[in-house]
């Protein structure tokens, strides 16, 4: 911490104990006041579930094999953190979102390319949608070969479909390559979020999965 810029030093709480703190050395405010000091705890306290959320996924994670190849984490590991999300979200009110993402043209990749240079394509996917959820997305194999889950912790519907929109739009500006040969993969998705009647994780699970499914036919 520079002590000659610091204007304010804010403590994060998770479950009801301090787990950091957040040290602010710039604010885009002309004058300091009492008001912007309000918005200035207001704005971190938002930063509370986004912690909590990456220490669960860390401590659930931590012993998880990873993909070698996509750098994925495994299709069990999902099961667990969707299970422990979809119950989080609902004993704490929650916000919850769900995507499945396919290289739907793999067959028609295979036919020129090795599965593993196909799967190197999915990877290069994979980093351009950490790249746009900006953090705010953990992703995982899912169920296909050529298929990655996202979940998304505190986003709701109208959240995830501009985030699908943001992905498909940076996908297509994207150029993909194996070896030195441009290739155009097909990147579709089929994405849900936490109602009310959703019983369990499941629920979302099979709505993502339903609307990937629709855009085949």
């Amino acid at each position: 911490i520079d002590k000659n810029v610091n204007i304010i030093t804010v403590p994060i709480t998770i479950e009801s104990r301090v787990g950091g703190v957040i040290n602010i050395e710039d604010i885009p405010f002309i004058k300091y006041n009492l008001y912007s000091e309000q918005l200035l705890l207001m704005i971190a306290e938002l930063a509370s579930p986004v912690i909590a959320n990456a220490i669960r996924f860390t401590s659930i994670t931590k012993k998880d094999e990873i993909d070698p190849v996509t750098g994925l984490h495994s299709l069990d590991q999902l099961f667990i953190i969707m299970k422990d999300e979809f119950d989080n979200a609902r004993a704490e009110k929650n916000l919850f979102s769900f995507v499945i993402a396919e290289v739907a043209n793999y067959i028609e990749l295979l036919d020129k390319h090795t599965e593993q240079e196909v799967l190197q394509v999915l990877k290069q996917a994979t980093q351009m949608v950490l790249q746009v959820s900006i953090g705010k997305a953990m992703l995982f194999q899912y169920k296909g070969t050529f298929q990655f889950a996202i979940v998304i912790p505190s986003m709701d519907h109208d959240g995830a479909a501009l985030l699908c929109l943001n992905i498909i739009e940076e996908h297509y500006k994207k150029r993909y390559f194996i070896k030195d040969e441009q290739v155009f993969p097909e990147l579709i998705l089929g994405y849900s979020s936490l109602r009310e009647n959703h019983r369990n994780e499941e629920d979302l699970m099979l709505l993502a999965e339903n609307l990937l499914e629709m855009q085949k036919i």
